[in-house]
């Protein structure tokens, strides 16, 4: 995904709920942002989280001390979408990524599930990835934004963290 890609992507994400983005990791509980770009250069890194309000609760945070302290979402047990954006560095663009365990193990042991209706939103914006960005590079899919830059001669990359 380009810029565009990225502010059409979350334009339909955002019409189906109240999607907000939140850091993995963050100096300050309940942070969110406005778009995946703001997250370009923090201390804490990059890496994202989608969670739609209207439909799960909050998600599971832990405070950390090392480091000078930071807060860290529980992926597996809370109902949050794993984000990573794809990147534009010099005559590359990695791939993002979409990612999201059904289930996972509560701390008594028990193997749990997400809700029905998060499991449903996910699957709703993964068909709309697929149905708006159909070109398949290696595997992924791509926008034609994203085949046009392959085609000008950048070079399509894997994940970059």
């Amino acid at each position: 995904m380009d810029d565009q890609d990225e502010d059409e992507f979350l334009e339909f994400a955002r019409s189906t709920g109240d999607v907000v983005i939140i850091s993995i990791t963050t100096d300050q509980p309940g942070e969110e942002f406005p778009s995946f770009r703001s997250l370009a250069g923090r201390r804490l890194g990059e890496g994202c989280q989608l969670w739609n309000r209207s439909i799960s609760p909050q998600p599971i945070v832990e405070y950390y001390e090392v480091h000078g302290g930071y807060y860290c979402v529980d992926f597996l047990q809370s109902e949050v979408v794993n984000a990573m954006r794809s990147k534009r560095e010099e005559n590359s663009l990695s791939r993002g990524r979409l990612h999201n365990e059904n289930d996972f193990l509560r701390t008594d042991g028990a193997i749990a599930e997400k809700s029905t209706q998060f499991v449903r939103w996910f699957d709703q914006l993964r068909r709309w990835i697929r149905k708006t960005y159909p070109v398949v590079v290696d595997g992924a899919y791509a926008s034609f934004r994203a085949e046009a830059l392959a085609k000008s001669g950048v070079e399509l990359t894997g994940h970059r963290f």
